[in-house]
């Protein structure tokens, strides 16, 4: 699991994963993603088109708005933890786990140097039918 500890055995959680279930502010989530604030913006609008996301009003500043996620989203967040899972053990059986372990810390390493030079952009809706 990329988000964990390579030296750890089992499953590990992702930092982030499941800790918001009361709503975070967009700005938050911005930040965390290393992403616009605009950007994030027309994240939540499609996610909550989607039905993974609401937008609901802060009950400590009614001023700003929580993004909370809906039970789709814990679905499609299991359903992808069980995919990465399978996929990691597939990689494991593979390559033997020396080979696994060097791609792993590799993979590992790239991640924070490719969310510094790539902002995620969100393509506009397809024109329906």
């Amino acid at each position: 699991m990329l988000g964990g500890d390579p030296g750890q055995g089992g499953r590990v959680e992702r930092p982030g994963v499941g800790q918001d279930a009361a709503g975070t502010r967009p700005s938050v989530l911005a930040a965390r993603a290393g992403m616009t604030k605009a950007t994030l913006g027309e994240l939540v609008d499609q996610l909550e088109r989607l039905g993974y996301v609401t937008r609901q009003t802060d009950p400590a500043d009614r001023r700003a708005k929580l993004v909370r996620p809906t039970p789709r989203v814990r679905e499609v967040t299991a359903l992808v933890q069980q995919v990465n899972d399978a996929i990691e053990r597939r990689l494991q059986a593979d390559l033997g786990e020396a080979t696994y372990a060097a791609l792993r810390q590799a993979l590992l390493t790239l991640v924070p140097r490719s969310r510094q030079r790539i902002q995620p952009r969100i393509p506009p809706p397809r024109p329906r039918d």
